[in-house]
């Protein structure tokens, strides 16, 4: 009967309280008798604009995507605390590293607390003149504990964009990225300027398809830090505020998070995990986005599937076309098999983007 295999020691399973906001699914962290009450006297760690009522219709979020990345929670949250990777990482998508390097203002908005975390203001003095969406806008970086940044950019004419960012530990060395923007425009309908890419009314699998252009312009630098971070402190027995040299006040949000990592003890992994984080041995292993992404997504996968049939079609329709317009010696057949081809090389390249994006900084200038 149940009873008796309720109180059967292998019957371990336990229900979660669970909540779907936003297009999310937010689970409790454990199943305690009391689960289900402590967890509906928890706000969601969601943006304010998407709960007040004076805002509905103006705050939305975009599509969310979530992908595997290669380096760890420590390292993830690292990246997204220090602004002045921007300038550099992400050249000529949202920065341009000739020109945006510069110094950089933190003014805290609120200051560290075990369960609050932090927020401060970013303040960029530019080398230049400032471009018209530079003028007068202004960004706050929100680290709300356990696993959440938002990044927000709020313009004087009322609109903003905020990345949600939220970063789930999966093993030792990588975390799961799910992401996504919040767009708050004015009343008169504007949009704030920036990532419009991301933000644009796309097919959920092209927006899928198109995020390892950003992400993985500072995919290699992470995963051989971490792996250069945990060398140097086996070898050494150094800490991170000893292997680590962070002079400036950009470096204060990481500075931030470390010391609020070493009062809260970081991740408590199972014994069983393997905690090595070796560098990959073969850097083309980081770009990829099947195992990352494409098959762990229903969305893409179909989109794949799509893809390929298309392609094949271009590919066998220009044959026969080309190879008819050779023994009729007809010029329009010849060029309809040349328009073909061209098709099946365009759906080639965006079928192998659902299993490898490759970047490399020398040819991006």
């Amino acid at each position: 009967d149940l009873q008796r295999t309720l109180e059967n020691s292998r019957a371990c399973a336990a229900a979660r309280p669970t909540r779907v906001r936003e297009g999310v699914l937010w689970v409790w962290g454990e199943s305690s008798p009391d689960a289900a009450l402590e967890s509906a006297l928890v706000e969601l760690n969601l943006p304010e604009e998407l709960a007040d009522p004076e805002m509905e219709g103006l705050a939305s979020c975009s599509d969310w995507a979530h992908r595997d990345i290669p380096y760890g929670w420590e390292v993830a949250m690292e990246n997204v605390t220090d602004p002045a990777h921007v300038a550099v990482s992400h050249h000529n998508i949202v920065s341009n590293r000739y020109e945006d390097p510069c110094p950089i203002e933190i003014k805290w908005v609120r200051k560290p607390t075990n369960k609050g975390g932090f927020k401060y203001e970013v303040k960029s003095h530019r080398n230049r003149p400032l471009k018209k969406v530079e003028e007068d806008s202004m960004t706050t970086m929100d680290f709300k504990p356990p696993s959440q940044m938002h990044i927000r950019t709020a313009y004087p004419n009322g609109t903003s964009l905020t990345l949600l960012i939220n970063f789930v530990p999966i093993k030792p060395g990588w975390s799961r990225l799910v992401g996504s923007t919040m767009i708050v425009t004015n009343k008169k309908g504007e949009k704030p300027p920036g990532f419009a890419i991301y933000s644009a009314p796309l097919p959920r699998w092209l927006l899928h398809l198109l995020a390892p252009a950003f992400l993985h312009q500072d995919q290699v630098f992470l995963h051989f830090q971490q792996s250069i971070l945990q060398r140097e402190m086996l070898k050494t027995g150094n800490d991170w505020m000893k292997s680590y040299w962070m002079p400036c006040e950009a470096d204060k949000g990481t500075v931030t998070l470390r010391r609020w990592l070493d009062k809260n003890d970081g991740i408590a992994w199972h014994p069983a995990c393997p905690t090595d984080l070796a560098a990959l041995p073969n850097k083309q292993l980081l770009f990829d986005t099947y195992k990352s992404h494409t098959e762990q997504c229903t969305t893409c996968k179909s989109a794949l599937k799509r893809i390929a049939f298309i392609q094949a079609s271009f590919k066998y329709s220009a044959i026969i076309l080309a190879s008819a317009g050779l023994s009729a010696m007809s010029w329009p057949m010849l060029g309809g098999g040349a328009l073909l081809g061209l098709g099946a090389g365009v759906t080639g390249k965006l079928k192998g983007m659902f299993y490898e994006v490759p970047f490399h900084h020398q040819d991006n200038n």
